[in-house]
């Protein structure tokens, strides 16, 4: 199973981006979701204030102002 944050800027319904966060680890994407990483089988916002602590985690700066972002599993 692969795990993806996609990122949607706001008042938009297309994908804005998407980034592999499979390498992250399901406790913590578990924990982003508020449900265990391996039994999803919806898409979950990620809250504003776990945004912050994933861009670390990503090295990337993820704008919570500009997009809504959201974690989900894809069968590879």
């Amino acid at each position: 199973m692969r795990f993806v944050l996609t990122a949607y800027a706001k008042g938009d319904d297309l994908p804005s981006s998407e980034i592999d966060i499979t390498h992250l680890g399901e406790k913590y994407l578990g924990s982003l979701a508020g449900a265990p990483a391996a039994s999803w089988v919806d898409v979950y916002p990620v809250d504003v204030k776990k945004v912050g602590e994933l861009g670390q985690k990503l090295n990337d700066i993820l704008d919570p102002q500009l997009y809504d972002y959201f974690v989900e599993a894809e069968q590879e």
